[in-house]
C-alpha cells in the first residue's frame, strides 16, 4: 500500500512538473479586455496532436497561437494570435503603439480539417517567395500561418499594413 501511495505522489510530482516545465501563453491583460469586447466567447485555438508533436520533436520555443515578436520593427513587443470564435479560426496581430495598439486581421478561416498554427519568422532567416520566385530575408519579425503538412504564408509589414508572402507550397 505504502508503494502505491509513493508511486501516485510520484505520478502528481511528475505531472506538476510537466505542466510547470511547458511554456503556457500569456495573453496581457489589455489585449484579452479588447478581445473580450470585440470577440465575445473567444479563446486561444486549439492545435492538433501532430503540431504540438512537432513543436515538441523540433524544441520550438514559442507557442503555435501566440505569437511575441517585433513585427513592426519599432522596438515595442507586439503580439499575433490564432483565437477560435464563432466556430472560426482568426489571425490577429496587435502592433503595440505605446499607449495604444493597432488591430490588424490576417485570416479569417473555416474551423476545419487541416491544422492551422503560427510560426514566428524571426528577423534575419532567410526564407523563399514561391510567386516572386526568389529567396529573400526577413528585414523584422513575421507571422506564418501555416496549414499541417499543407503550406503556409508569411505576413511582412510593409508601410503601416501586413503584405502576404506565399512563402510554403
Amino acid at each position: 500500500m505504502r508503494s502505491v501511495s509513493l508511486c501516485l505522489g510520484l505520478l502528481l510530482w511528475l505531472a506538476a512538473v510537466v505542466v510547470c516545465a511547458q511554456k503556457l501563453p500569456h495573453v496581457p491583460p489589455a489585449l484579452r479586455a479588447m478581445l473580450d469586447r470585440e470577440y465575445k466567447g473567444w479563446h486561444l485555438a486549439e492545435v492538433s496532436q501532430e503540431v504540438k508533436a512537432y513543436f515538441a520533436r523540433e524544441r520550438v520555443t514559442f507557442s503555435p497561437n501566440l505569437l511575441v515578436g517585433d513585427f513592426n520593427g519599432d522596438g515595442k513587443r507586439d503580439y499575433a494570435l490564432l483565437i477560435e470564435h464563432h466556430s472560426r479560426l482568426v489571425v490577429l496581430v496587435f502592433v503595440n503603439r505605446g499607449r495604444s495598439c493597432t488591430r490588424h486581421v490576417l485570416e479569417t478561416l473555416p474551423k476545419g480539417d487541416v491544422s492551422v498554427y503560427l510560426w514566428l519568422f524571426r528577423k534575419g532567416e532567410k526564407d523563399y517567395d514561391y510567386e516572386a520566385r526568389k529567396e529573400f530575408t526577413y528585414r523584422i519579425d513575421a507571422i506564418g500561418v501555416m496549414f499541417y503538412e499543407k503550406g503556409g504564408v508569411s505576413y511582412v509589414y510593409e508601410r503601416g499594413r501586413f503584405h502576404k508572402v506565399t512563402t510554403s507550397d
